[in-house]
C-alpha cells in the first residue's frame, strides 16, 4: 500500500504539476498577451501625441496665416477707405473747380462783351473824329481866310 500511496502521490504530484504547467502556461499566455496590448496601447498614445503634435503644429501654422491674412485684410480695407475718401474729395475738388470755371468764363465773356462794346464805341468816336477834323480844318482855314481878307469876306456876304 505504500507503493500506491506513493504512486498515488506522485500520480497527485504529477496531476498537480500538470495543472500547475497549464497555469503558468495561461500565466504566461496571458502576460504576453497583456504585454502586447500594453506595447500596443504605448504605440498608439505614441501615435497620438506624434498626430496632436503635428496638429498643434498644423494649427499654429494656420493661426499664424490667419493673423498675418487678417492683417493684409485690414490694411486693403484701410487703404480702401483713403482711397474712397481721396475720391470723394477729388470729386468734390472737381465739382468746385467746374463751377469757379464755369463762373471765370461768364466773368470773361461778359468783359469781352463789354471790351467789344467799348471797342466799337471807340471806333465810332475815332471815325466822327477822322470824319469832323476835315470839316473843322475847312472851317478853320475859311474862318482864317475870313479873318486875313476883310475884303473877301465883304464880297461873300
Amino acid at each position: 500500500m505504500a507503493t500506491t500511496k506513493g504512486s498515488s502521490k506522485s500520480g497527485a504530484g504529477s496531476a498537480q504539476l500538470k495543472q500547475l504547467k497549464s497555469t503558468v502556461e495561461q500565466l504566461r499566455k496571458r502576460l504576453e498577451s497583456e504585454a502586447k496590448k500594453r506595447q500596443l496601447d504605448l504605440d498608439i498614445v505614441k501615435q497620438a501625441k506624434r498626430a496632436r503634435d503635428e496638429v498643434t503644429k498644423h494649427v499654429d501654422e494656420l493661426r499664424k496665416r490667419g493673423t498675418k491674412m487678417a492683417n493684409e485684410l485690414r490694411k486693403a480695407v484701410l487703404e480702401s477707405e483713403r482711397a474712397r475718401k481721396a475720391r470723394t474729395e477729388a470729386v468734390s475738388r472737381i465739382s468746385e473747380l467746374k463751377a469757379e470755371l464755369a463762373r471765370r468764363t461768364k466773368e470773361v465773356r461778359m468783359k469781352s462783351a463789354e471790351l467789344a462794346a467799348l471797342a466799337r464805341q471807340s471806333a465810332e468816336r475815332a471815325r466822327e473824329i477822322i470824319q469832323s477834323e476835315p470839316q473843322q480844318e475847312k472851317e478853320e482855314r475859311h474862318a482864317v481866310s475870313s479873318n486875313s481878307n476883310p475884303d473877301v469876306n465883304d464880297l461873300g456876304r
